[in-house]
């Protein structure tokens, strides 16, 4: 799995709120064409004026393709969203809360493949 962080700092707070709802909205119908992504999150710190879109891809050929892609593209309103910086990185652990094997239980049938079966992923 790999991840492309995209993070813009010195936003304007209003921007800031606008582009991420649009972001929010144009992600419930998947990526945009031609981003074989897998996942994305979006962090957003409208006090500081700062954000950090994580794009999660299965290969780093697909990461390569959505790379190329996302570059062509501007957020909703960047001419206030302040400084972009873009980092690729390999994506070591995944997890999701409930996928987590539950702590309190004292079912000892969950094992170590099973149990860390998403850290390949």
């Amino acid at each position: 799995m790999y991840a492309r962080v995209a993070r813009w700092e010195g936003a304007d707070p209003h921007a800031l709120a606008a582009a991420a709802a649009e972001i929010d909205e144009r992600s419930e119908s998947g990526p945009p064409e031609g981003v074989p992504a897998k996942g994305l999150l979006m962090l957003v710190d409208r006090v500081n004026g700062r954000a950090m879109a994580v794009t999660l891809f299965e290969t780093e050929e697909d990461m390569a393709k959505g790379h190329e892609v996302l570059n062509t593209m501007s957020p909703p309103g960047e001419e206030k969203m302040g400084q972009r910086s873009v980092e690729i990185y390999e994506a070591s652990t995944l997890r999701i809360l409930g996928e987590w094997p539950d702590a309190a239980s004292t079912d000892d049938s969950v094992d170590d493949e099973a149990a860390h079966s998403h850290d390949a992923e």
